[in-house]
């Protein structure tokens, strides 16, 4: 019964799943911030075309910073998750009792999102 955390793709679903959640709402992020310079720049016809760009790249830079922002979050679950994984290995090294050995490559949120986990 141990075993079966890692077969069924390790500990902490639900950290996984919060980082997965992060990555696919930074791509979210980056498409509406696109959207919405290009809605600036049609859209906002009682202002220069000037001050239409400029209120464009400022949207867009919010929402590149917004994007690191989130992007940044999904590394910080992945950090504890790994974290969690190198202290349990070695805690288990350390006791000399034998199990299956966590993969730091199997609790991060783009490998899960590769394998379809």
């Amino acid at each position: 019964m141990r075993g079966l955390h890692f077969t069924t793709g390790g500990r902490y679903p639900v950290l996984r799943s919060l980082a997965i959640l992060c990555l696919l709402c930074a791509a979210l992020a980056a498409v509406l911030a696109i959207v919405a310079a290009v809605w600036v720049v049609v859209q906002l016809g009682d202002r220069t075309l000037g001050q239409r760009l400029l209120l464009a790249v400022s949207v867009l830079c919010g929402g590149f910073l917004a994007v690191i922002a989130i992007l940044a979050l999904a590394e910080i679950v992945e950090l504890f998750i790994d974290m969690a994984t190198s202290l349990r290995t070695i805690a288990r090294r350390q006791s000399g009792t034998s199990g299956p050995a966590g993969l730091p490559d199997e609790s991060s949120a783009e490998t899960a999102i590769l394998r379809g986990r």
